[in-house]
């Protein structure tokens, strides 16, 4: 089979999977957000949506969701929406339908420039292995097929190392430019792009540092001189650039206000507004609803009260309380669970492999575009960050790490037999264990969850359930009328509850204590729903063997 081949093939199982995957799935907690903050931008409002009533709803809704919007809207997009509460719902419902396949798109996108990143840098062989984990990779399928910002994100901050990497390696105006523009676009789909701006900076400065000393030790201040003045050049470029991609991206909304007549909720903000009185009477050169929203960011994840209490291995914390510091190593623990074993040997080998070949790599020039940004995030994520409320967050660092394994598979033609059949058989086991959660992708764990009913004691929120499963449920009730849904309290009889409510993310934790702790789930719906028999006596912890979709 041809790479070209090879190449569509992958592209179009990846898009199968999202499409069909996606049929039955029932509007996330944020789809109609999203949705509505595009919509918005269609009729020149770029304002956050926040109220008294709803302001967590505000902070990290972006301008490039109003693309999800054009499938439904086609003919008018500039007609209003329903005043009627009924067919307002009826109407985001259907649109929200319509464009998920908008965030498809970019997922395909996102396939070929991983493609062609590790082409370029390992040859054919290593790209056509890059985009197979990413074709399969089971968390990308599930928030490629959702209106939210998580893969317009991944995909852009991609995309803009991949053309800031070709920049630093051919630095010509061109090159600049489109990577200028590239890291303009990404302010624009969601403030994980933010960490862009150092992480280029520090490359920049890597990347100068040699030449720049080889011209002070040669004393050639005159090239010294033309060097700094070709990066000041740039800097300004990208600067403007950047500029007018997100005021214009912001429609210009309250662009160039004074930083003293903001009103600011976090205490970063308040301090810096209080503090620095050297900067309170300059405008700021950017659109409010932008700096409102870095705000916000700020404000919840000090809070945390934009969303319920986070679960990690058992333990609860409530948010919005003096005791919510977050769980260190969140998203480490997470990943161990939610990653695909296959993929994460595959990347285990693949960095040992470069540190016993790293003499024969440039990674000065190559892999620290792709190992740096990993770092970066993997430390924020899960040192500093407390909005730990699903694995989504931190799929960032996937395509970087999907690109460098291709340094390893580049050798695939120099491998033993053992070591070919090592790794198909590793191949052919991640095939098998991503379609065995078909179509339920979100609720993806790895084998190390073998019973996949007991999933709810290592992680909750939407790495099980995102409301995305409310169909599933009514055709289970439906058959089984029987079943007692959310009891209030303790009950006899077959019960079922919601995985959130059962460990307390969306309820007081005290609610199910009762169940959680005496009892054992026997079935489950769609992995969002754990069914109990309260009938017998309680379970032992140990029964219980690998559970399946009911529906």
């Amino acid at each position: 089979m041809s790479h070209k081949i090879w190449v569509v093939f992958l592209l179009f199982i990846h898009l199968l999977l999202l499409v069909f995957s996606i049929q039955h799935k029932t509007l996330t907690y944020d789809e109609p957000y999203h949705y509505q903050y595009g919509y918005n931008v269609f009729h020149f409002n770029t304002s956050r949506l926040n109220n008294e009533t709803m302001p967590f709803f505000s902070d990290s809704k972006m301008p490039i969701s109003c693309l999800n919007v054009i499938p439904g809207q086609r003919r008018n997009l500039f007609t209003p929406l329903p005043a009627n509460r009924a067919a307002y719902i009826a109407h985001i419902r259907k649109n929200v339908l319509l464009g998920r396949y908008v965030t498809m798109l970019f997922s395909f996108v996102l396939g070929w420039y991983i493609y062609r990143w590790s082409d370029r840098l390992y040859g054919k062989f290593a790209a056509d292995a890059s985009l197979f984990l990413y074709a399969f990779s089971p968390n990308i399928i599930a928030h490629a097929r959702l209106v939210t910002t998580d893969m317009y994100a991944i995909c852009s901050i991609t995309v803009a190392f991949y053309y800031f990497w070709n920049f630093m390696n051919t630095p010509d105006r061109k090159n600049a430019f489109f990577s200028a523009i590239a890291l303009g676009i990404a302010q624009l789909t969601k403030y994980t792009a933010l960490f862009l701006y150092p992480l280029f900076l520090i490359l920049w400065l890597l990347n100068a540092s040699t030449r720049e000393f080889g011209f002070i030790k040669a004393k050639n201040y005159h090239a010294l001189f033309e060097d700094w003045w070709k990066a000041g050049k740039t800097l300004f470029l990208f600067l403007i650039i950047n500029l007018l991609i997100i005021n214009t991206g912001f429609l210009w909304n309250g662009s160039f206000r004074l930083f003293r007549d903001y009103h600011f909720n976090s205490e970063r903000f308040q301090a810096l507004q209080q503090e620095l009185t050297i900067i309170r009477n300059l405008p700021v050169p950017l659109p409010a609803p932008f700096v409102q929203g870095i705000d916000w960011i700020f404000y919840h994840d000090k809070t945390g009260v934009s969303f319920g209490n986070i679960y990690l291995l058992g333990k609860i914390q409530r948010t919005n309380t003096p005791e919510f510091v977050g769980f260190k190593g969140y998203y480490w623990i997470a990943s161990l669970f939610k990653f695909p074993l296959a993929t994460q040997i595959i990347i285990m080998i693949s960095l040992i492999s470069y540190l016993v070949k790293r003499k024969k790599y440039a990674f000065r020039r190559n892999e620290l575009y792709l190992l740096l940004p990993v770092c970066a995030y993997s430390l924020y994520f899960n040192l500093l960050h407390r909005t730990q409320i699903g694995i989504r967050h931190y799929l960032v660092i996937l395509p970087f790490l999907y690109v460098f394994v291709g340094s390893f598979l580049k050798d695939w033609r120099t491998f033993t037999g053992k070591t070919r059949t090592l790794l198909s058989l590793l191949a052919v086991y991640l095939v098998l264990s991503v379609l065995s959660y078909y179509p339920h992708y979100l609720s993806y764990f790895n084998e190390l969850v073998w019973d996949r009913k007991k999933a709810y004691k290592i992680l909750a929120d939407s790495n099980i359930d995102w409301d995305q499963n409310k169909e599933y449920l009514a055709r289970y009730l439906k058959k089984h009328p029987e079943v007692i849904v959310n009891p209030p309290g303790p009950t006899t009889g077959k019960i079922l509850v919601r995985v959130n409510d059962l460990v307390g993310v969306s309820t007081g934790p005290e609610q199910y204590r009762w169940l959680r702790e005496h009892y054992e789930p026997t079935a489950h719906v769609a992995y969002s729903y754990l069914i109990f028999d309260l009938s017998q006596a309680p379970s032992p912890a140990s029964r219980g063997d690998k559970g399946s979709p009911s529906q």
